[in-house]
């Protein structure tokens, strides 16, 4: 019994020794911390702009400034240079602590950057293992410096923490969808399956910006835009090359047909000069979808149905009843499901006639149903063909709930 004892504590001993901890520990401390990383291409000089925001020191200290919102806000510094790295490096030169990509939150490709193969920049971002892949993808509007380097001035969270915020707002309205770089890179990979990211806007205006780090003429210090950022639409690809963008409206439509959970306001009808006594105001409460291949005449068709569940938040009657009857709910809902189905045909429009992009998802559930014939004969063909397919639209809609105030506001 001693001599186990004695073996066992030789061993801890020895064990103390050489495990002496992580090989790559470094303090909090000495960290800078990449929370936002913007990538723009100049197409002419073919020069990449790499821009980091890192939090800001003070406050990741716990020290919060007694200055005014900016002195909050995470530090953005860029870099240009021929390639990723290179630019990476010349941050890393301006840069006091060693870079940490573990807290990073968004990525964003600037327009330019987007008519250049996203295949080669999701290459860099696979190959760099630090880099998280349940960071959101976004393309910007303009260049991704501009929108990483946005300050809200009545906001003391960075850009890459707001944009987060207004992602998930996106997503639930309806207006553009949240993807991960990890989602963006699985879409690139599975056949059917197009490519598309949320689009970000910055509303700051060139003559608010300001270097007040300085700059000289490949790197730019502590960067800043006056102005605020908003989250519209989402960027199309065709393989990995872009294709163009779908608006507020086509992004509403592609989310009924992908079985998106999409809570928004749906006001009807939604002509300008509508009187407003006959306007319909509801929020969809519950959403979701089923694509449902078929061959007809050994002809690929697609099936879609779409359920709706809404509220009714304000309806007009002349009515002194508080009780709607069975026929006007009938009616209500007729109303919504046309207003939707106009959102998936618009949709469909930009998808199939303007872009000739599968961005539904389409040929990757003909694969699902039929997987042997998409990988001998549909899978090669599918591109050609998918422009013309028939795609038949199916839209339920169920008022829950019709509310307790559906009469006119009485004023004396």
């Amino acid at each position: 019994m001693k001599k186990k004892i004695a073996l066992l504590v030789l061993t801890m001993l020895t064990l103390q020794i050489f495990v002496t901890g992580c090989w790559d520990y470094i303090e909090y401390e000495q960290m800078a911390q990449v929370i936002g990383i913007g990538v723009d291409i100049d197409n002419t000089t073919k020069q990449l702009t790499v821009s980091h925001q890192y939090l800001n020191p003070q406050r990741s200290n716990g020290a919060e400034s007694s200055g005014t919102a900016p002195s909050k806000i995470g530090l953005a510094f860029s870099a240009t240079d021929y390639s990723n790295y290179g630019a990476v490096a010349t941050l890393q030169q301006v840069t006091l602590n060693r870079m940490f990509y573990g807290y990073l939150k968004v990525f964003i490709l600037g327009e330019e950057a987007v008519q250049n193969s996203l295949a080669d920049q999701i290459d860099v971002l696979d190959r760099t293992p630090v880099i998280r892949e349940t960071a959101y993808f976004l393309v910007a509007s303009g260049t991704a410096e501009k929108v990483l380097c946005t300050v809200e001035e009545n906001s003391s969270n960075p850009s890459s923490q707001i944009m987060c915020g207004l992602l998930k707002n996106a997503g639930e309205i309806g207006t553009a969808f949240p993807v991960t770089i990890h989602d963006v890179a699985e879409m690139l990979a599975v056949g059917g399956w197009e490519v598309t990211i949320p689009r970000v806007i910055s509303t700051a205006e060139d003559s608010n910006r300001t270097i007040t780090g300085g700059s000289d003429d490949i790197a730019r210090i502590d960067e800043k835009y006056k102005g605020g950022l908003k989250i519209s639409g989402m960027a199309a690809f065709k393989g990995d090359k872009f294709a163009g963008w779908l608006d507020e409206k086509e992004t509403l439509g592609f989310g009924w047909i992908t079985g998106k959970n999409i809570t928004a306001y749906k006001v009807i009808p939604d002509q300008i000069g509508t009187n407003q006594s006959d306007m319909l105001y509801f929020r969809t409460s519950k959403s979701g979808s089923k694509i449902k291949p078929e061959l007809v005449n050994n002809e690929p068709v697609i099936n879609v149905d779409v359920n709706v569940e809404a509220t009714l938040r304000k309806y007009y009657t002349n009515d002194d009843s508080v009780i709607l009857e069975p026929q006007a709910i009938t009616a209500i809902e007729k109303e919504l499901t046309e207003s939707i189905r106009s959102d998936i045909q618009a949709a469909l429009s930009q998808g199939q006639t303007e872009l000739k992009s599968d961005i539904f998802g389409f040929g990757f559930a003909f694969f699902r149903k039929y997987p042997k014939l998409w990988n001998t004969r549909y899978e090669k063909i599918w591109s050609d063909i998918y422009p013309d397919i028939p795609v038949n639209v199916t839209v339920k809609v169920k008022v829950r709930d019709t509310g307790s105030n559906i009469r006119r506001l009485i004023v004396k």
